[in-house]
């Protein structure tokens, strides 16, 4: 080192070693962080058709031709709503396993938000979950039997604060008023999966499930797609907007609490077709 003109013995000497030695720690991490976001791939969400979806249309005088109809109508699996009209009619699918467990063998492998309009959505306010998010949500789905409905929102909670928290950056005042969509994409293998519509209608201040089946499906190889839509409110008149981040978490968050809250499953050979007078 003496050699090169260092002398240990001078503080100057010193610190100026040791200022070079940081800046080349610095300009080293700098590298790093550069090259990650050059090469890291962006989180894209693929939306499949679902494997119904490819069945030709059969006869609409028919129950299997009404049965198509409804099916896609049905955006996700949330009961029916309250209040609602006398005669209102509300259809859902559930994504369950062979085993008729909800969500059992379905692996969730997108998870998007963003705004939409009458023209469908809006692509500036798109916010796409990493992949991790995904893995997390499909876990607690395999263990949401075991789990309190408490212990399942702890476990959403996160999720739903890192969607919310990328999603309040691509929106303002002005535009926070539109409804927001959650799309979930889903997939699941041939034989150790099941897709199933239920169609309720009210009748004198009660709903009641009239009609239940699984689609006839037309499946070209082992994976079977399916997807979720839900629907959330945007800024709501006189909200103000450093409050409507947290609301809207609070609402992704019970969403998804009551995706994989597990319910009974009723037998489909002992639902009633509905009648086509009231469709």
């Amino acid at each position: 080192m003496r050699q090169l003109g260092f002398n240990p013995d001078d503080p100057v000497h010193v610190a100026a070693l040791a200022g070079i030695c940081l800046m080349m720690v610095i300009l080293l991490v700098l590298f790093i962080i550069v090259l990650r976001l050059m090469f890291r791939e962006k989180p894209r969400f693929v939306l499949h058709a679902p494997p119904y979806a490819s069945v030709p249309p059969l006869a609409p005088s028919t129950n299997a031709g009404r049965r198509q109809g409804w099916q896609f109508h049905a955006q996700n699996d949330q009961a029916p709503p309250y209040p609602a009209n006398e005669g209102s009619t509300h259809v859902r699918k559930l994504l369950i396993g062979i085993d008729g467990v909800k969500l059992s063998n379905w692996e969730s492998v997108g998870l998007r938000m963003n705004q939409y309009d009458q023209y469908g959505r809006i692509a500036r306010s798109e916010v796409v979950a990493p992949r991790k998010m995904c893995r997390s949500l499909s876990k607690t789905a395999e263990r949401a039997a075991s789990l309190s409905e408490e212990q399942v929102s702890r476990r959403m909670r996160p999720i739903a604060s890192k969607l919310v928290g990328q999603f309040r950056r691509k929106i303002n005042p002005c535009s926070a008023m539109l409804p927001v969509a959650l799309d979930i994409a889903f997939q699941g293998v041939h034989g150790e999966v099941r897709i199933r519509f239920e169609l309720f209608y009210l009748e004198q201040g009660r709903w009641r499930m009239v009609d239940a089946w699984e689609p006839e499906m037309t499946v070209a190889g082992r994976a079977i797609h399916e997807n979720y839509s839900y629907s959330l409110i945007g800024l709501r008149q006189g909200e103000p907007f450093n409050t409507f981040a947290r609301r809207l978490q609070d609402d992704l968050t019970n969403v998804l609490t009551d995706m994989l809250k597990q319910e009974p499953t009723h037998d489909t050979g002992s639902s009633k077709p509905i009648h086509p007078a009231q469709m």
